[in-house]
């Protein structure tokens, strides 16, 4: 993502003001400047740049403006369609396959903008238990690569040290993303082309929340059974882990 004035890469502001911009009670009025650019220092919302850059992309691949709210339901209803294949079905290659996938892709991009943005306002969900800052950590860090690091339990001792024991008890994952894209929720580009609606991808270690969480994220599309279930598990959810979330973007 650029600075629109000197075209150097934007940043994400300092990481020391996350927990403002997720704390209710000092929530602004107006979308908080996320992105920074040091040599113009000029600061600019998330919001105005991801719209600035499917206006660009849209102009590029479909020589018009990106789509309006009523476009947008269609799309994501009924307009959407299969990725497409560099061969068809007859073996032959697929004419312009280049471009062909770069607008099916750029539709899946801007769905995946639809809906799965976490709203800077935050809502009342955003912390339950009382909780003082957004219980989902957005918006979140940027990340050059996709890590996943192992956590181990700790003991205290008598003298008052913790000390890490050998017993694993959970993974912590920080996926890939840009900064311009800190209030993206982690999701997968396969799910949101398979369902066309939002989806939620989280690491979880109990078979019961899996269930949930598949049965919750996909509330309100078909009814979720064994099959549904079976065939969310057959996408390539690890390499999506592994090369991120927001490639594509």
């Amino acid at each position: 993502m650029q600075c629109p004035t000197c075209e150097s890469a934007l940043t994400a502001v300092d990481p020391a003001c996350l927990p403002d911009m997720r704390n209710k009670a000092t929530t602004a009025s107006s979308e908080p400047e996320a992105l920074y650019c040091s040599a113009c220092n000029e600061s600019f919302t998330c919001s105005d740049r991801i719209s600035a850059a499917f206006s660009a992309g849209y102009r590029r691949v479909f020589n018009r403006d990106q789509p309006s709210d009523e476009d947008r339901l269609e799309l994501v209803w009924d307009g959407l369609g299969p990725e497409p294949s560099r061969l068809q079905p007859d073996g032959s290659p697929t004419e312009n396959y280049e471009i062909v996938h770069d607008k099916w892709l750029l539709n899946v991009a801007f769905i995946q903008n639809a809906t799965n943005i976490h709203d800077w306002r935050h809502r009342n969900s955003c912390f339950k238990g009382k909780k003082k800052l957004c219980r989902y950590k957005i918006p979140q860090r940027a990340y050059s690569r996709s890590c996943v690091s192992t956590v181990f339990a700790k003991i205290i001792e008598p003298n008052g040290m913790r000390l890490e024991t050998t017993d694993i008890v959970g993974l912590d994952i920080d996926l890939k993303k840009a900064a311009a894209f800190c209030f993206l929720t982690d999701t997968c580009k396969d799910l949101i082309a398979l369902f066309q609606c939002n989806s939620c991808v989280k690491y979880v270690t109990d078979q019961k929340f899996s269930f949930y969480f598949g049965a919750y994220i996909h509330d309100g599309t078909f009814p979720v059974d064994a099959s549904n279930l079976g065939l969310a598990n057959s996408l390539p959810l690890s390499k999506a882990v592994q090369d991120g979330t927001s490639t594509f973007l």
